[in-house]
């Protein structure tokens, strides 16, 4: 009878353990889910990054005489964005802070590429990224991405593009599964936000980096919305990139949508740069 009760009580202990080892794998699954990512804050710090990347250009060139290469400035950017952050996100990991530096040397030397004419002029910025985005990606995300992009760079008014982004999250909220979710999310935060600073900012941009003499006539090569997307197919390439290498649990899923944000922020800059100085 005692040996039936020891039994009894060992068999009792096995049960508690393994409910408690999987409640704790469940909390540990959980926590690596990306319902932690704020993504309209990812297209919020893409824009304040981008006014900061302006001002240091800015006295960059002030303090140069304007003697500055494009090259020398894409680099300005690459730093100053890269500062700016870490210091608002203090709290990355060692592994997130080393993802964000690799992104954006890849980043600006493919904007030295571009801007050397040693990739196809042919396609804009956005397209050549979308190349190596789509490989990403599957059918579902390539459509809300592609109708991102499309409503970006071919509607001209800024009240009708943001009108149209709404109407696509409510589509992608409803129509995508969770996996599909965040690449997409975090990619339309970025278009939403930067939509938003290209439609006020790029004249800015083309007056102080293009050469325009005081007074004298804008002329805009490329509609801002192109500079946007690039911005966008970013966004893409990293947010799809390092879930599909299974890097966005390791690293956090809020930093994931850091770096995701912090990434674009390189490539609108070097972007616009490499249009205006063309």
């Amino acid at each position: 009878m005692k040996k039936l009760n020891a039994l009894f009580k060992f068999v009792l202990m096995l049960l508690i353990l393994s409910v408690f080892t999987e409640c704790q794998n469940h909390d540990a699954v959980k926590k690596q889910q990306p319902d932690v990512v704020n993504y309209d804050q990812i297209g919020i710090d893409h824009n304040k990054g981008l006014d900061v990347i302006f001002d240091a250009l800015k006295n960059d060139k002030a303090s140069s005489s304007g003697r500055v290469s494009a090259k020398d400035r894409l680099d300005l950017i690459s730093s100053i964005g890269t500062q700016f952050t870490l210091q608002n996100h203090p709290e990355l990991s060692t592994n997130a802070i080393a993802l964000l530096k690799e992104r954006a040397v890849k980043s600006i030397s493919f904007s030295k590429t571009y801007l050397s004419g040693r990739v196809n002029g042919s396609k804009d910025i956005y397209q050549q990224l979308m190349d190596s985005a789509n490989a990403l990606l599957n059918a579902n995300q390539k459509f809300y991405i592609q109708k991102i992009l499309t409503t970006m760079t071919s509607e001209k008014d800024i009240n009708s593009i943001l009108s149209s982004f709404d109407s696509i999250e409510k589509e992608i909220r409803s129509n995508c599964s969770d996996t599909e979710l965040p690449v997409i999310l975090a990619s339309l935060s970025v278009a939403k936000h930067s939509a938003q600073y290209w439609n006020e900012n790029y004249e800015k941009w083309v007056t102080e980096f293009g050469g325009v003499p005081s007074g004298g006539r804008i002329e805009l090569k490329i509609n801002w919305g192109v500079v946007g997307a690039a911005d966008v197919a970013e966004a893409t390439i990293v947010g799809g990139g390092t879930i599909g290498l299974g890097l966005a649990p390791g690293i956090g899923w809020a930093a994931w949508g850091i770096i995701t944000g912090g990434a674009a922020l390189l490539t609108s800059g070097g972007s616009a740069l490499v249009y205006v100085a063309s």
